[in-house]
């Protein structure tokens, strides 16, 4: 089975991604295959042979792990070229299952942030949600890492999706 994480960057300052590593290598425990996927590395503004092969990817993987942070009121930044190139597929993504993170950065814009809106993304791609982690207090100057919360509430989004890529075999 292949998992694959989607994150706007895969540097370590970044707490999306730290998160993502942690589950896929969390869920290779389980013998999956695993693969992390920066959208800024790629241009979804025009066809190319690297986005074929991301589409050929996403169409083999069994579920999909969604990274993001946000600090707007009803805007996701980072993955939403990618969300808006998967519009353009006409896949069917409804026998694939999903895990999302969402960060809200800074801590104080949680207030007035729509936590549903990572979940709302997806859900229009019609992947079928397992789980769901939104990080309120975990801000990008902060090394997620040190930040054990966070840490197992990702794990548990890998326990609950694993369970379910296995309970469908």
């Amino acid at each position: 089975m292949k998992v694959i994480g989607i994150v706007e960057n895969k540097t370590d300052e970044d707490n999306s991604c730290t998160l993502v590593r942690v589950a896929l290598k969390y869920i290779e425990n389980f013998k999956y295959e695993t693969t992390i996927i920066g959208t800024d590395d790629f241009d979804f503004s025009k066809k190319s042979s690297e986005l074929d092969v991301l589409k050929s990817s996403l169409n083999q993987a069994d579920a999909v792990i969604f990274a993001t942070s946000s600090s707007f009121p009803q805007k996701i930044t980072g993955i939403n070229p990618f969300l808006e190139w998967m519009n353009q597929l006409k896949t069917d993504f409804s026998s694939k299952a999903a895990g999302l993170i969402l960060l809200i950065e800074p801590e104080e814009s949680s207030g007035t942030m729509n936590k549903g809106i990572l979940k709302k993304e997806v859900e229009k791609k019609s992947f079928n949600i397992i789980s769901e982690v939104v990080f309120t207090s975990v801000a990008e100057v902060d090394d997620v890492r040190s930040n054990t919360y966070a840490l197992i509430k990702t794990m548990k989004m890998v326990d609950d999706l694993q369970k379910y890529l296995e309970s469908s075999v």
